[in-house]
């Protein structure tokens, strides 16, 4: 009988995974990182609302008084329940968007402090020039 001899398997270290080392992190690493996870989670609220699907969800959820349902949600548009459905769930792993079941129905409003972000945002990079639009241009 033949013995077949293996090589060592190679593992390619994963780049999401950081260097483990034995130094203390320091508190300017904590902060960057910190920094580094708000702006991340910035940019996929930004990322949820590039699409105009869910801008006008967003903006019809922002008018209302009180949670909405998602078939009167859907009714704003030409789509089906299940794409809604599916715009409503980016929004909300996005942070802008909550939801709650009531019966077989899930009612969804904005997040305030998910919204609050992207404004504090926006207002930073953006200064007040007195000029105030409301609403999306049609």
């Amino acid at each position: 009988m033949m013995a077949i001899e293996m090589a060592p398997v190679r593992r390619s270290r994963d780049v999401s995974v950081p260097e483990l080392s034995e130094e203390p992190v320091s508190e300017s690493s904590a902060k960057r990182n910190a920094t580094d996870a708000a702006t991340v989670s910035l940019a996929a609220a930004f990322k949820a609302v590039g699409h105009p699907v869910r801008l006008k969800i967003l903006e019809l959820l922002s008018r209302q008084s009180g949670p909405m349902c998602v078939c009167h949600i859907e009714s704003n548009f030409v789509l089906s329940q299940p794409t809604i459905s599916h715009h409503l769930r980016l929004l909300r792993r996005a942070g802008l968007v909550v939801s709650e079941r009531r019966g077989t129905w899930i009612y969804y409003s904005t997040a305030k402090e998910g919204v609050a972000t992207l404004q504090q945002f926006l207002n930073l990079i953006m200064p007040d020039h007195g000029e105030h639009t409301h609403g999306i241009p049609n």
